[in-house]
């Protein structure tokens, strides 16, 4: 009797999965899950709940839920990949492929993510949307998480020990003005897409187009305009307000022109600073000055011609303090109000009374007076400490950058190892000084593994105890 009745049971579980997947049959398939411990659900509105496991459909409008003890990972169609916590409440909203048309829209309702944006949003910057109830998140090409934080957070980090934060690349600089189109490459070869408020890090390569002028401000105050037609280097950039005798500037100017303005770095070491150029190399002292390319910016020396402010070589014109060319013959300091052309490296600069006025006509906005109107810009790098965790969203990239919307108020562009939170009743959307103490979510690539077993361990907070730290790892079912 007992066989029979459990018989029946699993009779009557295989009809309910199948009547679940013929009514899915009529919604778009979106994507899978692609890893699955514990209990978790699915359900598109109006249709019974499905429960899904590893290799389980996903469909446009499904609501999925993981309880208590359990977790998911899932791919959609565009690559996308994503890790939902314990308790969490996640919806697919939309989902459409639709070349540079495509968008997405996910719903966070409770609980936290991690997330590795796939296609959508690197063919069309913003088309890839996050709802979390406090903020909106628009993606741009971004690994990040976003986690809902009530009294559990709270209680998480007040038993938590310290827990070691996935180390990012550091945002050094960030683009307040934009006018027309622009890219960054990076070390692995990379490229994307500028836009107001895109993050730049250490060894990228930012190349503007014809009728473009940027402008960058970096972590330390110092302000660089970047000209038409620009190919410009973060060659090295190290800066923290805690150790300013450490700090360093390393740039590089590969084509066009440029105008600078340095920050702290500048003031505070003169020799911390330098600007590369293919004519010479620029030592800046807490300056402003323009330097423009003629020509492949250099004179090539040993070709018997000699230099002429009509030829190949760069312009240089400083308009606050004061720069040192380094040369091979020795360093030459250049003056405020004073402009030079600069052939190369070996030859002594030609003074000039003023910039030709082809030059000094595409200058571009000087950087100490950027013409931007979005006032998040005034202050690209201001954050806020926060002494606990507190109720409401928060949001840390770990690469690529987003922008986070309060609902309450507030815009925060967010880089690689940003950290962002919106409140639930009175914080508008701000940056964070440091994330807080909490158990991270676990990236979905390391998922990609089918013999990867038992990784619920990586989401326990490691609790306090006379003994050492305690983690209960027992699921509440597999769904195969």
């Amino acid at each position: 009797m007992l066989n029979r009745t459990r018989s029946l049971k699993w009779w009557f579980f295989l009809m309910l999965s199948c009547y679940a997947l013929a009514a899915s049959a009529a919604t778009r398939e979106v994507g899978q899950v692609v890893f699955a411990k514990g209990v978790v659900t699915a359900q598109v509105s109006g249709e019974p709940v499905r429960l899904v496991g590893t290799g389980g459909k996903l469909f446009e409008g499904d609501v999925i839920t993981t309880a208590s003890r359990s977790f998911a990972v899932l791919k959609l169609i565009d690559g996308t990949q994503t890790t939902l916590r314990p308790d969490t409440v996640f919806k697919l909203e939309a989902h459409e492929l639709k070349g540079n048309e495509s968008s997405a829209l996910v719903e966070l309702f409770k609980g936290g993510v991690r997330t590795v944006s796939g296609q959508i949003s690197k063919q069309n910057p913003g088309g890839s949307r996050i709802k979390a109830g406090v903020a909106a998140l628009a993606v741009r090409g971004t690994d990040f998480e976003a986690r809902l934080c009530a009294a559990d957070c709270v209680e998480e980090s007040r038993r938590t020990r310290a827990v070691a934060q996935e180390r990012s690349a550091e945002v050094v600089a960030r683009v307040v003005l934009l006018r027309g189109s622009a890219t960054a490459t990076g070390v692995d070869g990379r490229q994307r897409a500028l836009a107001l408020g895109s993050p730049l890090i250490s060894g990228e390569t930012v190349e503007t187009m014809s009728r473009t002028f940027a402008v960058l401000a970096f972590r330390d105050e110092s302000r660089i305009t970047l000209q038409p037609d620009t190919r410009f280097e973060v060659e090295r950039y190290r800066y923290t307000p805690e150790s300013p005798g450490e700090a360093s500037m390393l740039v590089n100017l590969l084509k066009g022109g440029l105008r600078t303005l340095t920050g702290r770095i500048g003031r505070l070491n003169r020799d911390a600073v330098q600007l590369k150029t293919p004519a010479s190399t620029i030592g800046i002292r807490g300056t402003g000055f323009d330097a423009v390319c003629q020509g492949d910016c250099l004179h090539e020396p040993g070709t018997g011609q000699p230099p002429t402010a009509e030829g190949d070589g760069m312009f240089l014109s400083v308009w606050d303090g004061e720069v040192v060319l380094r040369l091979a013959t020795g360093d030459v300091v250049i003056a405020q109000g004073r402009v030079v052309f600069v052939a190369n490296n070996e030859t002594a600069p030609i003074p000039l009374a003023r910039l030709p006025a082809a030059v000094e006509d595409g200058l571009g906005p000087r950087p100490d007076r950027p013409e931007s109107s979005d006032p998040t810009m005034q202050t690209p790098f201001a954050a806020v400490a926060q002494t606990q965790p507190e109720f409401g969203l928060y949001v840390r990239v770990f690469d690529g950058w987003l922008v986070m919307t309060g609902a309450l108020g507030g815009v925060v562009h967010l880089g690689s190892g940003e950290t962002g939170f919106a409140g639930t009743t009175e914080r508008q959307a701000v940056r964070l000084d440091e994330s807080p103490n909490l158990v991270p979510t676990i990236t979905p690539e390391v998922f990609d593994d089918p013999q990867v077993m038992d990784l619920f361990m990586l989401f326990d907070a490691p609790l306090q105890s006379d003994l050492g730290p305690v983690r209960e790892t027992a699921f509440e079912c597999v769904v195969r």
